[in-house]
């Protein structure tokens, strides 16, 4: 009916897919046929052919989203991340277009390597003041303690950025894809990143 594809995977009922390459509104409903909907699987919406959605409603109750799963997804509207998630998996938006400001809630706990990377659009990464992991500073998503800088948002505004001081380590994917940033500044003789922080 609404084109999205879902399969019980040990009791739990997740988004395989779709089996259509553009929806204009994507509705990931909260229970179907009385099993409530866990996750979003790896994948689901990944390229071949690239998915194009208008806008994207996800669910209260979703606790995953899958590696890759939005991965290259073309987002014109919309799309938010339910306040229940608490795992968001590698690569999970990388490459996606997607609105300028995206908002990690409280429950997540988990963020997997490059989940925003090379994100196009996408400005600022806010962190629901209550989450006990993650930090957002100037729209830059960081560990709670400001240790470790996990994501530049690749549409920030500024062709130069200083970390603070208290960064001694950039993620991998961490400044993947950006379009306006030229220079990172440190004055932490400590700084230390994945080879491929800076791609």
């Amino acid at each position: 009916a609404n084109h999205v594809k879902y399969i019980l995977l040990d009791g739990d009922l997740m988004v395989e897919g779709v089996d259509t390459h553009y929806i204009q509104e994507l509705v990931i409903p909260a229970t179907v046929q009385g099993h409530q909907v866990q996750g979003i699987l790896p994948q689901a919406f990944a390229p071949n052919p690239v998915k194009m959605f208008g806008s994207v409603r996800l669910p209260q109750g979703l606790l995953h989203i899958g590696a890759e799963a939005f991965q290259s997804v073309q987002v014109d509207g919309s799309i938010a991340i339910p306040s229940t998630v608490t795992s968001i998996g590698q690569g999970a938006f990388s490459r996606a277009k997607l609105p300028g400001t995206m908002t990690i809630p409280a429950s997540v706990t988990r963020i997997g390597t490059g989940a925003f990377a090379g994100a196009q659009g996408l400005v600022e990464i806010r962190v629901d003041a209550g989450n006990p992991t993650f930090k957002s500073q100037d729209g830059v998503l960081y560990s709670k303690d400001m240790t470790r800088l996990i994501q530049y948002p690749a549409n920030r505004v500024g062709s130069s950025y200083r970390l603070p001081d208290s960064v001694n380590y950039l993620a991998k994917d961490a400044f993947a894809g950006v379009t306006q940033l030229k220079q990172i500044i440190s004055e932490n003789p400590l700084l230390d990143g994945d080879i491929y922080a800076v791609a």
